[in-house]
């Protein structure tokens, strides 16, 4: 414990050294102000080396159990929170049905902002089309105004092809997610997610969240 404190101690001194804050003539509102910047310091380290960990722990497990915990999932929060760590394992195509959801929640925009959908908005009646395998980006396409867009890839010998598609209400209302020919989609309203393992052909999972109606949202997932 003396130790942890000593370090504590030392981390206070350098913020305060950093901030050019003289603690001899500091008043009370300052120091807390200065109390506040250890604590969100600390609790940022803290997150860090959380999401480090969960990640090891992610990639560690087998797909069977995987499978399980994903699919056993019905918070969209809980959700949305492991998508970055799944589109650094796995294939992860994302695609809008008629308009991503103008009431998204932050943390849910946040998550798949940071899974690498960096294109992605939530503007009324836009489309958008994303894939990510293993960090990699493949499509990060923001179309304009109710314009469909789509993304196809196929291996040289066709053993593995993706079709995603994503078109407003008046032009077509689809956000079909086809791997090897199959809609492995929900497609409804809103976003679409697949999350799939190439090296064996597996779904992991296949979600549809809508947030479009404020105070009133759904996550639903496909039958597999």
């Amino acid at each position: 414990m003396k130790n942890e404190y000593n370090e504590m101690m030392t981390e206070h001194v350098e913020i305060t050294q950093e901030n050019n804050i003289n603690l001899e003539v500091i008043d009370p509102m300052t120091l807390l102000q200065v109390q506040i910047i250890d604590l969100q310091n600390s609790l940022d380290r803290l997150n860090l080396k959380y999401n480090i960990l969960y990640g090891h722990v992610f990639n560690a497990l087998p797909n069977e159990t995987l499978i399980e915990f994903f699919r056993s999932i019905n918070d969209y929060n809980q959700y949305f929170e492991l998508l970055p760590i799944a589109a650094k394992r796995f294939l992860v195509v994302l695609t809008v049905k008629d308009t991503a959801g103008d009431n998204m929640p932050p943390n849910v925009l946040k998550a798949i902002l940071d899974a690498g959908f960096s294109n992605f908005r939530i503007d009324l009646w836009r489309t958008y089309v994303g894939a990510i395998i293993k960090g990699h980006v493949l499509s990060d396409t923001f179309a304009e105004f109710e314009e469909p867009c789509s993304y196809s890839y196929a291996t040289l010998d066709n053993d593995f092809t993706i079709l995603a598609e994503s078109k407003a209400w008046r032009r077509g209302n689809n956000g079909n997610i086809l791997i090897n020919g199959k809609n492995v989609a929900v497609n409804l309203r809103g976003v679409n997610i697949v999350i799939y393992d190439q090296l064996d052909k597996t779904i992991i999972d296949s979600i549809a969240f809508d947030s479009h109606d404020k105070g009133h949202f759904t996550f639903k997932r496909a039958k597999l």
